[in-house]
């Protein structure tokens, strides 16, 4: 999962990836449109703990329990 999203393979998501990772694993969950976008955009601040604007594999490793935590739409 994670080399399909680390596209530069620099071993952290970018926020053009982590967002298109986050948009990927809500859209399964049945979110879409707007609401999509803005959740992804929310969830990526959240999980990026340092603020460096990257998502790490450690930052990335609760992320099904955070998004499922929210509002059980997982």
């Amino acid at each position: 999962i994670w080399q399909r999203y680390d596209v530069n393979r620099d071993g952290v998501l970018d926020k053009k990836e982590g967002t298109k990772f986050l948009q990927d694993v809500l859209r399964k969950a049945g979110l879409k449109g707007p609401e999509l976008s803005r959740r992804a955009e929310e969830e990526f601040s959240r999980l990026d703990s340092n603020g460096d604007g990257m998502l790490s594999w450690q930052e990335l490793s609760g992320v099904a329990f955070h998004i499922v935590g929210q509002d059980g739409c997982v």
